[in-house]
């Protein structure tokens, strides 16, 4: 019964820690791991930047190709923002097609050149070459930087992502394909 009870609980965590189509980490554990590393960036008075990165026009494509070309869509793009970050930071699955970067001890100084980069490399990937779906993506991204983000001190994880989303909205509102920095 034991052994029953330790593979159900290892089940468990894997289904808490890791997004079943992506492969990433979840939005509970990006949660928790924001939560701490908050408490780190505080008490350490370094940097935290958080970013939310969603896949423009992913409706329509699944719309267009099916849900079956979309989430593979997903998968490749999951795994191209978790080749081009730090070993130190996380990249997880926030929803749909949304993803969340977590970028402990990073200013803007390090955060706006990398999602730059990141937006000219995506412009122009195609992850189904040699298919018939050979797809030009683009996406939104919304930065917030702790402590840049003129909250207090006393700021919760999520009012933190809060921001993130604010800032992600921005750039879509702009028309998308463009990195929207909370508070600029």
């Amino acid at each position: 019964a034991s052994r029953r009870g330790s593979t159900t609980v290892s089940r468990l965590d894997r289904q808490y820690t890791f997004d079943a189509l992506t492969g990433l980490f979840t939005r509970q554990y990006l949660n928790d791991s924001l939560r701490q590393e908050l408490a780190h960036a505080r008490t350490g008075h370094w940097p935290l930047s958080v970013a939310l990165v969603d896949l423009d026009g992913c409706r329509q494509i699944n719309e267009a190709h099916g849900n079956a070309v979309g989430d593979q869509l997903l998968i490749a793009l999951g795994g191209l923002l978790g080749r081009n970050i730090r070993r130190q930071d996380l990249v997880a699955r926030y929803g749909g097609d949304e993803f969340a970067l977590l970028l402990p001890a990073s200013g803007i100084t390090v955060t706006r050149p990398l999602f730059d980069r990141m937006l000219t490399l995506i412009r122009g990937w195609r992850p189904e070459r040699g298919s018939r779906h050979n797809l030009g993506l683009s996406v939104s991204i919304g930065l917030t930087v702790y402590p840049d983000t003129g909250l207090a001190d006393s700021d919760s994880a999520e009012q933190v992502l809060q921001t993130a989303e604010h800032a992600l909205q921005q750039a879509k509102a702009a028309g998308g394909d463009r990195l929207a920095v909370y508070g600029e």
